[in-house]
Formats: structure tokens, sequence, C-alpha cells
């Protein structure tokens, strides 16, 4: 009895905790309407990476990742006072408030077919809209304990009525330490960040040894942006002195630094420095590492 008493308790802690750390749509769209609500605990799941493509009479994706992990997924029907432009910037500032990390992203006609978004990937037939009014986005949301992937697919129908399919990924503990299991961001989205934010953050896993798919794409983004230079810029927090902190945060910004100029980048367009905990900290964590256009 006691035994039971026991699993019973750690099933409702899991139940409560993971409840906690899920955030919901409904606490920035308050007046939509839930239409399908499913929450499963153990998936593997295709995170699509890239617009679909008929290959072979099949739908296929250039660039996809599989994460096991458990899944909130939650189908909306926006209220009328929405417009599409309004939804979207909602939910670019949802993204912007909590210090999302932006993976993929993709608008417009530059989605390809809103058919197959809505009846093959999402398999939601209520998604089904104008292809020229539709927005896919893979944010990477953490907290510095705990890191999520949120997937998101606003589409507006010719009726005018605007759905939104939410699907937030909680990886497991093995999946989400891995360096194996970090989602790259692809260089269309870091040019994207450079040009408007004027930065670009690495993933918040272990930048000192950043995947080298995410190190690609930094280095395809540089290129393209052949004219301006960057400062790779180390951060460190934690209970050491602030001299130390500086130091730490300039060997995680010189390894970056370093491993971009194997891949090509000009070493004239390229520092680094540390700033140790001088500059605010975020939600990644103890240590962050990030692209600043100078």
């Amino acid at each position: 009895m006691y035994n039971r008493l026991i699993i019973l308790l750690t099933a409702l802690l899991w139940i409560v905790t993971q409840g906690a750390n899920a955030v919901e749509p409904s606490e920035f769209f308050p007046s939509a309407k839930l239409m399908y609500s499913q929450d499963l605990e153990s998936v593997d799941y295709r995170v699509a990476l890239s617009v679909p493509k008929k290959v072979n009479n099949e739908w296929a994706y250039a660039k996809e990742k599989r994460v096991k992990g458990s899944l909130n997924k939650r189908t909306l029907e926006l209220d009328n006072g929405n417009s599409y432009a309004d939804a979207l910037a909602k939910l670019n500032l949802f993204f912007d408030d909590q210090g999302a990390r932006r993976i993929f992203q993709c608008e417009g006609l530059d989605c390809g077919s809103s058919n197959v978004w809505a009846n093959e990937h999402f398999n939601v037939r209520q998604l089904y809209g104008l292809d020229q009014s539709q927005a896919y986005n893979v944010v990477q949301l953490s907290d510095g304990s705990q890191t999520q992937y949120l997937m998101t697919y606003l589409s507006q129908r010719g009726n005018r009525r605007l759905y939104l399919q939410w699907e937030l990924l909680s990886p497991s503990d093995r999946h989400a330490k891995a360096d194996a299991e970090v989602i790259a961001a692809d260089a269309t989205v870091i040019v994207s960040s450079l040009q408007q934010a004027g930065y670009f953050v690495l993933s918040s896993f272990s930048p000192e040894t950043a995947s080298e798919e995410e190190l690609l794409s930094i280095a395809t983004a540089l290129k393209v942006l052949v004219a301006k230079k960057f400062v790779i810029v180390g951060h460190s927090y934690g209970e050491h002195s602030l001299d130390e902190r500086i130091s730490a945060s300039e060997r995680l910004a010189e390894s970056v630094y370093k491993r971009l100029l194997d891949k090509g980048v000009a070493e004239t367009r390229l520092a680094y420095r540390g700033l140790g905990s001088l500059a605010p900290r975020d939600r990644s964590g103890l240590v962050r590492v990030e692209v600043v256009v100078q």
C-alpha cells in the first residue's frame, strides 16, 4: 500500500510539474476557441525544418529532426477580432517576450502548400487555408533548467477564419542534454536575426561545443552578409569572481570564433570578446554565446 502511494504521489508531481512548465496559447489568445487538445507523454516527434517538397510521389523535407519527449498539441480558432497580421504580430511578440531562439520560419507563399501543412503534416483539415496567408515557426524556449521546442502554424481560410496549430515539445532529459539533439537554426533565420535585431544567440545547450550543423548555418549567414563585420560575444554567470567569469566567457567566445574561421569566415570580418556577467542574464542558463553585428 505504501509503495503504491509513493508511485501515485510521484505521478501527480510529474503532472503538476509538466503543467507548470507548459506554455498555453490561451495566455495571449484568451478569447480563442479550443477545438482540439491532446497531451502525449512519449512521442518520437518529427520537427520540420524546411518546406515540404514532393519526392517520388511522397511529401518530404530537405531538413528535419527527430526528437523524443512529451508533446502538448492544441488547435485553436481565433476570434473575429484578430486579423491575420494581428495574430502573426501577437505570435512574434510572444516569441520575443519569452526570449525564444528562432530555428526555422516561413510565411506566405514561401511555405509552399497550405493543404500539405494541414492534411499531411499536422493532419488537421481546418488548418487548410490561403497559401498567401500562412506562417510556420519553430522556436526553442528555455528557462535555464528545461528546454522546449514550440512549433506553430497560423493560417487564414477563404472565409477569413483564422486557425492556429500549437505543438509544444519537451524533450526527455537524455535528449535535452545531448549535443546531438541540438536543433540548428536555419541560415535564413540567422540572417534575418542579424539584420533585424543585430545579433543571434547560439544554442543554450553548450556554446563551447556548438553543433557542427549550427556553426555551418552561422558561417553561411555571415558569408551572405558580406558588407558587415561581427563580434562573437561570450557571457558567463555563476559564483566565481568577475575576472574568472570574464576569462571563462572569453574562452567560450574564442572557441566559437576559431571554429567559424575553420568554416571559411574571413578573419578580417570576425573578432571575439568575453563579457563575463556584465550583461543581463537571460533564460538560457549560466553561459551563452552571441554573434553580434559591429
